[in-house]
């Protein structure tokens, strides 16, 4: 019955091949995609986690995104 819709030719051939591979490349990719989406948290820094809030404060301060009065109130607001 597949005799039917290939031609004795090179496409014929082609098309045949395709049949059966395309369904296995498109099932490799969903598998690619979908593990790279459940390994995207290994990348993170593992010490994210441990860092308190008065460490992430200092980090900023020492960087200079934030000023010395705002680093002391941020301070204080973290102590109470």
């Amino acid at each position: 019955m597949s005799y039917m819709y290939y031609n004795d030719g090179i496409l014929g051939w082609v098309m045949y091949i395709m049949r059966f591979a395309f369904p296995i490349i498109f099932i490799l990719v969903l598998f690619k995609i979908f593990s790279r989406k459940n390994n995207s948290f290994d990348n993170l820094p593992s010490d994210r986690s441990n860092k308190t809030p008065l460490d992430i404060l200092k980090e900023r301060y020492a960087k200079g995104e934030i000023t010395r009065e705002e680093f002391q109130k941020m301070k204080d607001d973290i102590n109470r």
